[in-house]
């Protein structure tokens, strides 16, 4: 039997008996600290001109920008407080992968590419 399908059964068994009780995963020490680190994560200002900068990124090593049909546009290494210059994109949206000291993503974030005017 599929474990997905006993797993069901299980599952329905359980709740129709009574038995089942709701339950929420939690999350302590280290790996907590970093998903609550990680949801603070911004990026600013949006929507962006000629540059754009990321908050409350310590861990943070580069950044990759995407843009909508998954290419490649550009890559900063990152530092606290760095303006990253994204002047020569054209307007639209893309998409930001903040990656850690393993290449590991930290988050992924939207942003829009605006015109400037000028």
């Amino acid at each position: 039997m599929n474990k997905s399908i006993l797993f069901i059964a299980v599952l329905t068994f359980l709740t129709f008996a009574g038995g089942a009780q709701s339950a929420s995963p939690s999350v302590n020490g280290p790996t907590q600290d970093y998903f609550r680190i990680s949801e603070d994560i911004k990026v600013y200002p949006n929507p962006a001109t000629d540059y754009i900068q990321i908050s409350n990124v310590n861990s943070v090593k580069k950044i990759v920008v995407i843009n909508i049909l998954g290419k490649e546009m550009k890559t900063f290494i990152h530092y606290n407080n760095a303006q990253h210059d994204i002047s020569e994109l054209k307007s639209g949206m893309y998409i930001v992968k903040l990656l850690d000291e393993k290449n590991k993503v930290v988050r992924t974030l939207k942003f829009n590419k605006s015109f400037d005017g000028a």
